[in-house]
């Protein structure tokens, strides 16, 4: 993990370990994800003014629909956060977020818990590389953050 950071720092990029059952020997995923921001021109920020101004409409739970925005840009999908709830203890943050995105006139709803540990919330603030490694931190933050990960995916999930 530790070398994943160093080789990802400054770019955003999120590893994410994947806990896909609540059993005791869990399916667990390693993922890679990389976002890239995308400029918004000039025609981006009329189009959105134009929709703005028209007044938005809830439809379907969504403020926004690949309609609106035919003939005037070119859309894949539509994703938008429908709500999100963050809490936080003296280790851990944990966040509950629900989306919907709209793919060919499909609307596709998705719940997330992300649980992130404290410790590793440094590592994201830190600037440059003069940041002093704590392997028994690090790989004590991993375990304790997978052993939650594991009760809450029974508690929830079963």
């Amino acid at each position: 993990v530790w070398k994943i950071t160093n080789c990802v720092r400054g770019q955003r990029r999120k590893a994410i370990l994947d806990v896909v059952s609540g059993s005791e020997a869990p399916d667990i995923r390693f993922l890679l994800k990389t976002s890239h921001n995308h400029p918004i021109d000039a025609e981006h920020i009329k189009v959105f003014a134009d929709l703005q101004r028209k007044g938005l409409q809830l439809r379907d739970g969504m403020w926004f629909r690949e309609s609106d925005f035919k003939g005037k840009i070119c859309v894949e999908s539509i994703k938008q956060t429908v709500t999100k709830k963050r809490y936080a203890n003296d280790k851990f943050q944990i966040s509950f977020i629900s989306m919907l995105e709209e793919v060919n006139k499909k609307i596709v709803k998705e719940d997330t818990i992300n649980l992130k540990h404290l410790y590793w919330k440094f590592f994201d603030q830190a600037v440059g590389s003069d940041i002093l490694y704590d392997k028994g931190k690090t790989s004590t933050s991993i375990h304790d953050t997978v052993t939650l990960a594991r009760k809450i995916v029974k508690n929830v999930f079963v």
